[in-house]
């Protein structure tokens, strides 16, 4: 049997409603449509089931059955809006809540001594996957410009840096291109003391521009573009400590908190979307050990080291919700988790004012699987 769903209304159709189309008086025929199974919409968030089938009832004549056969919806399907949404919560959340820590920024230039001025660029690939929810490679560009204002009590920093990210996010089970773009601005003030204590402030925000080529089973585009804002501040402090065989050891803690707005837009399918205000509060707790080492009597120390982290985000609920033609649909996820990450990294005095730094890191633990980052740094002084 075929028909024209349009004319019919099967998409007006509640859960458990049916359509007639033929009486029986016997259970010989038998009926299949052309609608029958998932119906993968495009203006719905969900994806709807259908099935013909038949009902029997007694006859007036004893041994006759009377068979009704019908249309109707059986169920709601979880189809591509669901996963695209989470993935589009997920990675936006990830871009934002990006740690700035000092080792990444600024390496062991921190402890040369003489200089005022400092100029720096670093790279950071970082390939990230997070449990059922999205797979992203980004890479991110940041250049930054510091200045000592005082040398009371250590030397007293201040600094800006911007920074551009550029991600590409693979959606499990949904086909699709789709990038995100950040783009931030950090201030920061950093004391370093006189005997290896360290403190570092970090004032940051930025937007995060989204488009999401998504489609669904049927080959329909319900993807969309999104524009989000964030901003936050973070805490760090750590304490090196130096041995007289130039061995190093330099706890560190660090607290950040980030404020994520959401964002109000359309799909190309028609369903109007909405992704939540999110918070994100993470702590993290590390360890630092090397070497420290000189090719040159000249030339400032270079060292070699391994790190460990344990971190926890303490907040970081995040949800979404759609309106389709005739249905809706909400989720909501707990940001509660703790993960973790270690690597080791060599810092390279390469003229007594120019240093290069590179850090690799494993990222494991909590929702994140098979995640790794590499960053790589130099700076000038003068």
């Amino acid at each position: 049997m075929s028909f024209d769903a349009d004319a019919a209304g099967i998409y007006d159709l509640d859960i458990g409603d049916k359509i007639y189309f033929a009486r029986l008086v016997d259970d010989k025929a038998k009926f299949i449509s052309n609608h029958d199974g998932i119906a993968y919409r495009a203006d719905e968030p969900i994806d709807f089931f259908y099935a013909t089938e038949s009902e029997s009832v007694d006859a007036e004549a004893p041994g006759d059955w009377t068979t009704y056969w019908y249309f109707t919806r059986k169920s709601n399907v979880t189809g591509a809006y669901q996963p695209f949404m989470k993935a589009a919560a997920f990675a936006s959340f990830a871009l934002a809540t990006d740690l700035d820590r000092l080792n990444d920024r600024r390496g062991e230039s921190r402890y040369i001594d003489g200089s005022n001025n400092g100029l720096w660029v670093r790279y950071t690939y970082t390939s990230l996957e997070r449990d059922d929810a999205f797979e992203m490679d980004k890479n991110m560009i940041q250049l930054g410009y510091d200045r000592v204002v005082s040398e009371q009590y250590g030397k007293h920093e201040l600094g800006a840096a911007v920074d551009y990210t550029n991600a590409d996010i693979d959606i499990p089970g949904v086909s699709g291109d789709n990038e995100s773009e950040r783009y931030a601005l950090n201030l920061y003030y950093t004391w370093l003391s006189d005997f290896g204590l360290y403190t570092d402030v970090v004032l940051k925000g930025g937007v995060i521009d989204s488009d999401y080529d998504v489609k669904n089973a049927a080959g329909a585009k319900i993807g969309s573009d999104m524009n989000q804002s964030f901003y936050g501040l973070s805490l760090e402090s750590g304490w090196k400590f130096d041995f007289a065989n130039q061995l190093f050891v330099e706890p560190q803690v660090q607290l950040q908190y980030i404020h994520l707005e959401g964002d109000d837009f359309t799909t190309d399918g028609g369903v109007k979307a909405e992704l939540d205000d999110s918070n994100s509060f993470i702590g993290r707790a590390g360890l630092r050990a090397g070497y420290d080492f000189s090719f040159n009597r000249d030339l400032p120390d270079s060292s070699v080291y391994i790190k460990a982290d344990v971190l926890h985000e303490f907040s970081g609920d995040q949800g979404y919700d759609m309106v389709g033609r005739t249905t809706s649909y909400s989720d909501d996820f707990s940001g509660d988790q703790t993960w973790y990450d270690a690597g080791i990294g060599v810092d390279l005095s390469v003229t007594e004012d120019a240093k290069l730094w590179l850090d690799v890191a494993h990222i494991f633990g909590g929702d994140y699987e098979d995640s790794w980052q590499v960053t790589a740094g130099a700076r000038y002084e003068f």
